[in-house]
């Protein structure tokens, strides 16, 4: 009986993006790209060009942020200059990917499904009575869906607001870092974003994220070579916001 009453509701909900005719103009695809420094946001300009062709896709801004502590408190972690011209904050916090969404133009729903491939570098101070960065790199795929709420745009309308909201699953696959580069030390799973944002008559949007994880960015049970656990004690968690330009033909 639960499960009728589940499958109801998910119909109910569903409802709303089923218009009376569907037309290739209702689905789209496209490519997704970021980066989390303003000189990399620059080069990344030909994506939004090329989406323009296939008719969906986004680009812009972002900025990720790792927050760890212990009992002690905060532990300094270097998470890159935005507008740092070194290599290692030029290509920082960067990723690719593919975006196919289904949003008629008079539907007060949309729903966007998006993997992605991520880059990610940063420093973090092992011990406090030390002047002393550890480096990680690391390589991840990300994978998940949006849902997007607003009311439906109509040929009279120049412009409206939506909400959106989201979740992925996030998982590194590759690390260049200490312990033997054993990717096991790092957490992998779900993350939920927010969003709110201006979608124009002209069939492209802007809008602004938030993604928050459900997860500790380090493995905590994780167990080196010679018996430690170097992550029991601390909290981590990866924050990013971002500033999405998307491209809806």
């Amino acid at each position: 009986m639960k499960k009728h009453k589940i499958h109801s509701l998910l119909l109910a909900a569903l409802l709303p993006l089923v218009p009376c005719k569907v037309i290739a103009r209702d689905i789209s695809f496209g490519i997704s790209s970021h980066s989390g420094n303003f000189w990399g946001s620059i080069v990344q300009t030909p994506v939004l060009l090329i989406n323009q062709i296939l008719g969906l896709g986004n680009g812009g801004f972002s900025y990720d942020w790792l927050r760890v502590k212990d009992q002690q408190g905060k532990i300094k972690v270097d998470n890159g200059k935005y507008f740092g011209f070194k290599s290692r904050d030029v290509f920082n916090n960067f990723g690719y990917g593919i975006t196919i969404g289904y949003q008629p133009k008079f539907s007060i729903l949309g729903i966007f499904l998006n993997g992605e491939y991520n880059f990610r570098q940063f420093g973090m101070q092992p011990n406090r009575n030390l002047d002393y960065m550890e480096r990680y790199k690391s390589s991840s795929w990300s994978a998940g869906a949006i849902l997007r709420a607003s009311i439906p745009l109509n040929d009279d309308d120049e412009h409206i607001i939506f909400l959106e909201m989201g979740t992925k699953y996030n998982k590194i696959f590759s690390c260049k870092g200490p312990f033997d580069n054993a990717k096991e030390q790092f957490g992998n799973g779900l993350s939920t974003s927010f969003g709110l944002g201006v979608r124009f008559k002209e069939r492209w949007s802007i809008g602004a994220v938030y993604n928050m994880p459900q997860y500790d960015y380090f493995n905590r049970d994780f167990i080196t070579s010679d018996g430690q656990k170097p992550y029991a004690g601390i909290r981590s968690k990866n924050h990013s916001t971002s500033l999405r330009i998307q491209i809806e033909l």
